[in-house]
Formats: C-alpha cells, structure tokens, sequence
C-alpha cells in the first residue's frame, strides 16, 4: 500500500489543482456576470458544497471500495464541471436576475430562490464530488496515520499550483477555457486512484469528444441584462474585441454614435481616445478644466483610453505620466488602437506605467505640477481569492493616498480627486445643491490628511461639481472635482479660478445647444466649496446626516470609500446566519443523527469545535493577507498569485514536516502556541514594514513578500493534519467528517472577515484571526486533557 501511496498522492494533487483553478474561475464568471454582492454569496454557495462533499464522502466510505468510490467521484466531478459551464452561459441569458435587488437581497422572495437555486447550488453540485474525493482521501486505508500528513501535502500543493496556474491561464483561455481545462485534469486525477475498466474507458473516450465539443462551441457568458453592457448591446452597439487580465474581463464596444469604449466587467466604462479629439474636442470636455494652470508634468491615475492624455498634450505639458492598473487596456491602446487613438501611449511626452495608482505615487521620487486621480469605478477589478472576494474600492481615496499625492505636488502644484455619484434617494443629501455621501466623504478624507500634514484645509481646497444626464435610470449623475493646492489661496487666485469655471460651463453648454444636444438642459458646472466664495456647507451637512450613515475619513487599514453605512452591509449578517445554520444542519447533525447522539470517539466531539475554528482562523488571516499586499504590491493579480500561492505552498511544506514526527499530541501542543507567538508578531510589524519596503521594484516586494510571510503559512499548515491523526487513532472514518466541517469554517470564516473589515478594517479582521486560534488552541488542550 505504501508503494502507492505517490501514485495516490499525485490524484490528489490534481483533483485539488483542478478544483481550485474551478473555484477562482467561479468568481471571474459571476464576478463579470453579477454586481459585487450577488457574486460573492454565489460563490459562497457553491465553495459551501466541499464540506457537504465531506459529508456525503462520509456516508459513502467503504473500505472494500475506497479507491474505486474516489476514482469515480473524481470523474463525476470532471462531468459535472463541464456541465456547470453549460448552465451557467444558458442561465446568463434568462431573465432571473430581473427582480433581484442589488443592495439587499431578499434572499426568501420566490425570484431569489428560484435565482439562487439555478445559479449557485447547480454550480456547487460539482464540489460535492470533489469534497468526496478531498476529504475521504484524508481516510486513506493504512495503520500509519502519519499518511495524513503527506496526503494533505499534496492537497496544499495542488491547490497552490492552481491557484498560481489560474491567473496565468485566464487571459490566454479565457474563463471558459479554463474551465474546460479544469474537467480535463480532474479526469486525469481520476486516473490516479484505479486502474479504469474497459467499461470506464469507454466513459472517458466519450467525454474527451464532448470536451473537444465544449471547447469549439461558443458558451459564451453574458452579463445579466441589467449590468451597462448587456444594455448597450440591446440598444444596437456592437462588441468589437474582448480579453481578459487577471484581475478582469474587457470588452470593447462601439456605440452607434461612433463613439469607442472600454467595458470592464461588464460595467465600467472607459473612453477610447480617437485621434480627431486632440484637436476638436477637448475644450469641450470638461475634464480640461483641470489644466487651466497650463502644468508642465502631469501624473494621470487611471489613464485608461488615453483622454488626459490628449488633453495633458493640448495644454502644452511636456513631462505627461500615465499609470493604469489593467494590463489589457494598455496593451490594446498600444496595438489594436494605436492607429485610432494617434499612438498616444507612444508619444515622446508620455511615459506610462502599469501599477496601482496609489503604489506608483507612493514609490516615485518626483514630483508633479498636477496630479489627476480619474478613477471613478469601484467594480472595476475582480480579486478573486479563494473564497474570499473583496468589495474592490481601491487605495486611492483613503487619508494616506492624497498625503501621498499632497508629499508628490511640486510647490505650485495641484491634486484633482474624482468621484461620481448617481444623484438617487439612495446616495443624495441635498440633490438641489448637489451634495451626495461620497462628496462628504471625499471633504472629511481630504481635510483629515491636510490636517495630518500640518496644513490648514480650508484654505488649500476648492471643489466644482459636474451635472450630467445618467440616461436611463431617470437621476441625474454628478461628478464632484475635489482641488488640492499646494500653495496657500488668495482671493484673487480664487476669483481666477472660478472665472474660468464659469468660461468652461458656458463654452459647454453652447457647444451642447448648438448640436441640439439634450444634455444642454441637464449641464451645470459650478463650485460647491472655495475660500472666499459663498460655499455650502458641508460640516454641517457632516453633523446632519441619518444615523446609520457614515463619512468619515477612509484609510489604508479600511478603504471602502464608496459604501456609506455603518457597519457591513447587511445582506452579510444574512449570509452569516444563514451558513452557519447551514453548516449545522448539514455537516454537523447528520453524523449525529446517524450515530442517534452517541459517539463511539471522544476525541472526535471534544476536537468538532477545533477544527471549526481552525478552518475560520485560516481564512481570516489568507483574506486579510490578500488584502494588505495588494497595496504593496500594486497589482491585485501578484497579490492573489503571491499570497494564496505561498499560503498554500508553505502551508502545503508544514503538512509534510508533520509527518516526520510520531508524537502528534505532543506536537500540537508545540505548533499552537508557535503560531500565535509568530501571529501577534505579524499583527504588529506587518504594515510598518509594508511602507517601509514599498518605494522597492516589484521582483524584490514579491520575494520580501515570501521571505516575510513563509514562516508563518509554514506553521499554519500543521494543526490540521496533526489534529487529524489525533482523531483517526480513535475512529478512522471521522477524518472526513472533520474534513466537511474545517470546510464549512473556512466559509463563514470568510463572510465575519468581510463584516469585520468593514465595520473596523483590516488590522481588527486578522486580530480576531489570531484570537480565533486562541480558542482553538483552548479546544484542543481541554479536548485531549479529557
């Protein structure tokens, strides 16, 4: 038996591979598919399947018939992953979605049942074939428990091969095409476990040919018909090109207007600079406002389809930076539009970077005469972490981003900060004066950091608003121009200014009105805010507002800047509730059932609590970690690849060093207290060092990134195959039944990790992550002491 054991260990390491590489492609496909919130809770769903596969692996474990159960329920898996992918890109074209509410979801109304059945438990099915595979291959028929260990190695392992693998296939398969190749090791794993039969060949002969089938046909996902692009592409635009990064999907669309746009995740739009708009069009843009100073260097964030740039070249400047974060969009601006747009990426005054825009400010060493921070979206990016999928508000709004930006303006230099609203009940104060939660928020952020830099704000700060059509969802949608000056205003300075407000509003609305433009009667551009100006009064907009509301200054630790309530939104509480009734109903009381409440193992009721726990803690610490290298890295996709690759990877390595020692509860008593010493040590020197080392090129963050944070996945990779053994000398088949409920803590864990982030931010989300490890090592000294 031991002679198969690397045979047995190599299927597990690609049936893992397989079901992570499915796991984060789930997240691209809904993340595209679906708003933020409804994707997470799909995902939720279906990863919630691999504890209930543990379950049903449980009933099913047969000594007799091991091998053969696994081999067959990883080729089941394989099936059903193709199949999935059918449901999904049918599914994407029905009507479904039509009255779910996307900021709460009423998740007991019939159309979310109905929703929610189709799109997230039919996607789970197949994780309850692979949770069979991973969980009773834990139960591998042996007397030497010490197999555990390595068999979960190659679990870890396979997962973070995947993990790793997944990022660079996306923009080379497609998602579709990544799921395809997913069913396609899962069958190989199959494999690995039994000999097939001729009978079984026969089987995988006939689904390679649907595969071949699968992967020549077009199942082509669509957005849902209430995201921006499925509605443009109704009312006759046509999709030119679409390509996917590793953060997310970009479809080019050309409206019937003529007019060119980028539209990530189906989503946000970004325009596409045509070379005729140097010339003509940008005076009546009134994004050229921001260049009335005439700024010899420019740093536009956000530089996307190339229009700040254009304008940058129009007001004369000729030292133009351009930073955009999504590599596709630079890499089509550089080639299937370098001819439309007049090579503006080419031109001898820009120099572009592909970074976070935050990431770039904060490590250059120059300054700027103007800084334009043009990031309006807060879908824009798809972080797809394992389980966990982050509400993606970047770092370009906290209080340490505009000192950033404050510390990189030149003595006469500005700061422009964009944010947008859609002017409805929901995100409007006073929609006469035009003032919305985001703009309060912008106010109390931008004054807290000119407070922190000994400056007075009131006297460095203008805001202007700009008032557009928002087509048709029948509101007005304003964009707010938040100015930070270096230098001190004067009044005659501020009289300039909005003289030339003034000039560019009229020279607009005259341009609108001349070409009959409706948007003639909705245009305004005025001040709001301004020394010397009869400005509203936003403090005491600030003091006024309902109390569940919340503006106050975001930071690195908690940057959700677009979501205005206190605490998590709610459908998060929902979501916890609910799987954690689901995790005892399902994982946890049908073993006691079957058992009619009387446990032939101790061990096994005293360590449940343990394994629960451990599965919470692990996520909490992974979301979080996730979370911080994003802003230093300053590329979501290395923070996903970085973090969860060597999370699992070391994790992975601690497993098998477990299995050189024989005494696991001797063991588990050493690694405990190892890993909250090197916890509480990371909870304080994390994010010092983040900023110390972030001015640093990427190759040498990625590899402080892994010298930093390996001891610690080390030693988070060996509590749970040594609690493991400690239950299997006692009763074998409970491994599984641990297996299912570490699976269903890992869900929830990552659901309060959420809630704890947004009601107090990172730093307390991996604080309770550690202090969850305090409990567990309670529950595991109390439980062996029994």
């Amino acid at each position: 038996m031991k002679n198969r054991l690397p045979i047995f260990i190599t299927g597990v390491f690609l049936l893992s591979l397989s079901s992570l590489c499915f796991e984060v492609s789930l997240s691209y496909q809904f993340g595209y598919m679906f708003w933020t919130n409804v994707s997470y809770v799909i995902v939720s769903i279906a990863m919630f399947g691999l504890g209930f596969g543990g379950i049903l692996g449980y009933f099913l474990s047969k000594k007799e018939k091991y091998f053969e159960t696994l081999s067959y329920a990883a080729f089941v898996f394989s099936i059903f992953i193709i199949f999935s992918l059918f449901v999904i890109s049918q599914g994407s074209q029905t009507d479904f979605y039509e009255n779910l509410s996307l900021t709460y979801l009423k998740l007991l109304s019939g159309e979310s049942l109905l929703f929610f059945v189709y799109f997230a438990l039919l996607p789970a099915v197949p994780f309850f074939f692979a949770g069979i595979v991973l969980s009773s291959a834990l139960n591998y028929p042996v007397k030497s428990k010490k197999e555990i260990s390595y068999i979960y190695f190659g679990d870890l392992i396979g997962a973070g091969a995947g993990s790793f693998l997944v990022s660079l296939l996306v923009p080379l398969l497609r998602v579709e095409g990544v799921i395809i190749f997913c069913s396609l090791v899962a069958l190989i794993s199959s494999l690995f476990f039994k000999k097939p039969s001729k009978k079984m060949s026969s089987f995988i002969v006939i689904f390679l040919l649907i595969m071949v089938f699968a992967f020549s046909s077009k199942s082509a996902l669509e957005p849902v018909p209430k995201k921006p692009l499925a509605t443009y592409v109704n009312e006759g635009s046509e999709i030119l090109y679409t390509r996917w990064s590793p953060t997310s999907r970009v479809d080019v669309v050309k409206f019937p207007s003529g007019k060119i746009q980028f539209i990530v995740n189906g989503s946000y739009p970004v325009t596409i600079l045509t070379s005729g708009y140097i010339f003509k069009e940008n005076e009546y843009d009134v994004r050229y406002f921001m260049f009335f100073d005439d700024p010899e260097s420019v740093l536009a964030i956000g530089s996307g389809g190339g229009v700040e740039l254009a304008m940058s070249i129009q007001a004369g400047s000729p030292d133009i930076t351009g930073v955009e974060i999504n590599p596709v969009i630079i890499q089509m601006m550089l080639h299937e539009f370098k001819d439309i747009s007049g090579d503006i990426y080419k031109r001898p005054q820009v120099t572009y970077i592909v970074e976070d825009g935050r990431t770039y400010v904060n490590r250059c060493d120059r300054e700027f005469d103007l800084i334009e921070n043009g990031v309006l979206g807060a879908d824009a990016l798809i972080l797809p972490s394992s389980i966990v999928q982050t509400f993606s508000d970047t770092y370009v709004y906290t209080v340490e981003a505009n000192k950033d930006y404050w510390d990189h303006l030149s003595d006469s230099g500005v700061a422009v900060i964009l944010v947008t609203s859609l002017m409805d009940e929901y995100n409007a104060v006073d929609t006469e004066k035009g003032v919305s939660y985001r703009l309060l928020r912008q106010y109390s952020t931008s004054y807290q950091a000119l407070r922190e830099k000994g400056v007075s704000p009131e006297k460095h700060v203008m805001i202007f608003r700009h008032v557009m059509s928002s087509g048709y969802t029948g509101f007005y949608r304003q964009t707010d121009y938040t100015f930070i000056f270096k230098r001190e205003l004067d009044e005659k300075t501020v009289h300039t200014i909005l003289e030339k407000a003034e000039e560019t509003e009229n020279l607009i609305r005259d341009h609108y009105r001349a070409q009959k433009n409706p948007e003639a009667d909705v245009f305004k551009f005025e001040c709001l805010y301004s020394p010397f100006y009869d400005s509203v009064d936003l403090e005491s907009y600030i003091d006024t507002i309902p109390e569940y509301r919340d503006v106050s200054p975001t930071t690195d630790d908690h940057p959700y800047f677009y979501h205005t309530e206190k605490g998590a939104p709610s459908f998060l509480y929902y979501m916890l509730l609910g799987f954690v009734v689901l995790t005892g109903v399902f994982l946890i009381l049908p073993v006691a059932v079957e058992r009619r409440l009387t446990f032939e193992s101790k061990t096994s009721v005293t360590l449940l609590p343990y394994f629960l726990l451990l599965g919470t803690g692990y996520i909490l610490i992974q979301a979080v970690s996730i979370q911080r290298l994003t802003l230093f890295l300053g590329q979501p996709a290395y923070a996903f690849q970085v973090i969860l690759f060597s999370m699992l990877v070391f994790s992975g390595i601690g497993s098998f060093i477990t299995g050189k020692f024989e005494n696991e509860r001797k063991m588990i008593k050493v690694v405990l207290p190892a890993l909250l010493v090197l916890a509480f040590v990371y909870a304080g020197v994390l994010s010092p060092l983040i900023y110390l080392l972030m001015p640093n090129p990427i190759p040498v963050k990625i590899g402080c990134s892994l010298l930093l944070l390996s001891p610690l996945y080390l030693v988070m990779g060996m509590p749970f195959p040594l609690g493991l053994r400690i239950v299997s000398r006692e009763a074998e088949k409970d491994v599984i039944w641990m297996y299912a409920v570490n699976g269903g803590g890992s869900v929830i864990g990552s659901i309060v990790g959420m809630i704890l982030a947004f009601s107090f931010g990172f730093s307390y989300a991996f604080l309770a992550g550690v202090f969850i490890y305090v409990c567990a090592f309670l529950v595991v000294v109390w439980g062996l002491h029994k």
